[in-house]
């Protein structure tokens, strides 16, 4: 278990990434695994149809054992932020007139590349991102910001029953047969990360606040 971050580290990391459309990028990727505890598979497969932004939610779909699953994320305020100027400006930047569903997109030269960014590349942007951070080595990794978005939800709430909603919002696949028969809807788990979460603020994303032809080009 890696050890666990401070949410003033993590910002810090999401504030070294450079106002280039590659570090607009990275802040949408810690953004997803800090603000939303998705894993670098999940990030790297997340599409922009996706995204829900009239409810600030994110759909992360897991495929195992032959058996499909998804879980409904909401979005913290500053990650919504990070998403709007992604889809507005560094997206399409970095797409360079490829096509592609996928939400995260690689930076190339090449017209003819895939524009897929892999787990490794975006293990890689968060591990520099918090090393520019000065953050040490026991905590430079994607699944650190998982592990402190679970661990400062629940230190701010007071229930036992919200481990139970954590453990549903990170998706461990040994709570998804009893996920069914627990009796938690999505908009307490909406709840117990806009009351805890520290990134969490009343803003919301709007679908009129992204232009149609960054949430419809592919």
């Amino acid at each position: 278990m890696p050890r666990l971050l401070t949410a003033l580290e993590i910002s810090r990391a999401r504030s070294c990434c450079r106002h280039t459309p590659a570090g607009q990028r990275d802040r949408v990727i810690i953004g997803l695994a800090y603000g939303c505890g998705m894993r670098s598979r999940e990030i790297a497969a997340a599409k922009v149809t996706d995204l829900d932004l009239s409810r600030a939610t994110i759909t992360v779909a897991t495929a195992k054992q032959r058996r499909r699953r998804s879980r409904t994320l909401p979005i913290p305020a500053l990650v919504q932020e990070d998403l709007r100027g992604y889809l507005m400006i560094a997206r399409p930047i970095l797409l360079a007139g490829r096509d592609s569903q996928l939400l995260i997109i690689a930076r190339t030269q090449q017209r003819a590349a895939a524009p897929a960014c892999s787990t490794q590349t975006i293990r890689s942007r968060v591990k520099r991102a918090l090393r520019t951070a000065g953050v040490d080595e026991d905590g430079c990794c994607t699944h650190a910001l998982r592990h402190a978005y679970a661990t400062h939800i629940l230190r701010a709430l007071d229930t036992t029953d919200n481990l139970r909603r954590v453990q549903l919002l990170l998706g461990h696949e040994s709570l998804s047969s009893t996920g069914h028969y627990l009796d938690v809807q999505e908009d307490e788990l909406a709840a117990a990360v806009y009351q805890a979460h520290p990134w969490a603020r009343a803003r919301q994303l709007t679908l009129e606040e992204v232009p149609r032809a960054a949430t419809n080009r592919d």
